[in-house]
């Protein structure tokens, strides 16, 4: 009678932890179905003033040199007040809408130049080759979750001809918190910038991730016909002693290009220059072995060693297997706090899912001693000693390695 009793509550125990771990399991799933995507969300944008107000006059023709001035709409747009309260800000083209010729539909045109679009002006001359400047002084608070960091840098813009009047930088990826004018001639600017920034994470290899993080820059006022922007290498950098808590530095990159926007209205083709530069960060490799890979592993070595217990020993067979299960459930709802919802698996997801079949082929090789003889035992205990501890060998290779 003791036998019958004992393996009916071993029976109804490991009932009750397949249970918990299959309910943890939902709500996992349920947690990535969620990530599924839904539908492109606008980019975070947020533009400067149309125009950035000038530095101070001094009493002297000195170089600009000291402490920042902090910019003030006041002084950037001193005839906004006249305005009535329906009027929108001046279009910084409007000399060149002035100039283009009206069609008989009632649509603009210019019929020299290049460029058609009515913002564009064809009397400007030459194009202003900008040469762009960016030294990041710090980026803190990099949140993975949100793909969101906070950046504070110096922008530095440089031209051997005249830059045209009222520039309008613009920042697609970020909003922008302070701008403080630190020198503002026709051939050379200077500013000096902190903002919020946003840039995607890619997670396919978390925890062994390498992220990008890039601060995106353009003039959306004065097309290609009036200003190109050339990544400056020499002085693309890092400040003294840079450096992102949690994440090792891989490169600084920076690139220029030409942005074609979809029509908004018929001869609209017009190109805008955008920098774009990109910071490349990876995680350290040993806080990723020992905070995922290593836990995941004593899970399963613990889940093997009841491959040596003995028939006799059911009850505690039976601990390694179930128990074993449920914590690997709890460990990896841990991992995905830590990180976005993905609509795809990350490495780390494929190296629990290798602990779940392993834990798995553990249980069934104990349920095989409910289901067959009790003469049979010892033969499954044989084969299940060297059988699912070589499968399991090859199973956590496997999604190591893929």
């Amino acid at each position: 009678m003791g036998r019958p009793a004992r393996k009916k509550r071993l029976t109804t125990f490991s009932l009750i932890c397949i249970g918990l771990s299959a309910l943890l399991g939902l709500f996992l799933l349920s947690k990535r179905l969620e990530a599924q995507p839904k539908g492109k969300a606008p980019p975070l944008a947020a533009p400067l003033p149309a125009a950035l107000p000038s530095a101070p006059p001094k009493a002297t023709d000195g170089a600009d040199a000291g402490a920042a001035a902090p910019a003030k709409k006041e002084e950037a747009e001193p005839a906004k007040a006249d305005k009535g309260k329906d009027d929108k800000d001046e279009l910084p083209a409007e000399d060149a809408l002035n100039s283009a010729t009206v069609q008989p539909n009632g649509s603009l045109v210019h019929t020299k130049g290049p460029f058609k679009s009515p913002f564009a002006n064809p009397d400007f001359g030459k194009a202003a080759e900008v040469k762009v400047g960016l030294q990041i002084s710090q980026i803190m608070s990099y949140d993975i979750k949100e793909g969101t960091f906070d950046a504070t840098f110096y922008l530095s813009l440089t031209s051997a001809t005249p830059m045209p009047d009222h520039l309008n930088l613009a920042y697609p990826n970020g909003k922008i918190d302070n701008v403080y004018v630190m020198a503002d001639r026709p051939t050379f600017k200077l500013y000096r910038i902190n903002g919020t920034f946003r840039s995607p994470p890619d997670l396919r290899k978390y925890p062994f991730d390498s992220q990008e993080l890039t601060i995106q820059i353009e003039e959306n006022s004065k097309g290609v016909d009036q200003l190109k922007l050339v990544p400056d290498e020499q002085y693309t950098r890092f400040g003294a002693n840079f450096e992102i808590a949690g994440w090792d530095l891989k490169y600084l990159e920076a690139r220029s290009l030409s942005r074609d926007m979809p029509p908004r209205f018929e001869n609209d083709d017009l190109y805008y220059g955008r920098y774009i530069c990109r910071i490349g960060i990876a995680r350290f490799g040993a806080s990723a072995i020992f905070s995922v890979y290593v836990p995941a592993l004593v899970i399963v070595v613990i889940g093997l060693l009841a491959m040596w217990v003995t028939p006799d020993e059911m009850e505690v067979r039976s601990n390694g297997g179930a128990p074993m299960l449920a914590g690997a459930v709890l460990f990896h709802f841990s991992l995905i706090q830590s990180i976005p919802a993905t609509a795809y698996l990350t490495k780390a997801d494929k190296l629990m899912v290798g602990v779940y079949l392993s834990l798995l082929m553990n249980m069934i090789s104990t349920w095989f001693f409910f289901v067959v003889d009790e003469e049979n035992h010892d033969k499954v205990f044989k084969i299940a000693r060297v059988l699912v501890p070589v499968l399991t060998l090859i199973l956590m290779i496997f999604v190591i390695v893929v």
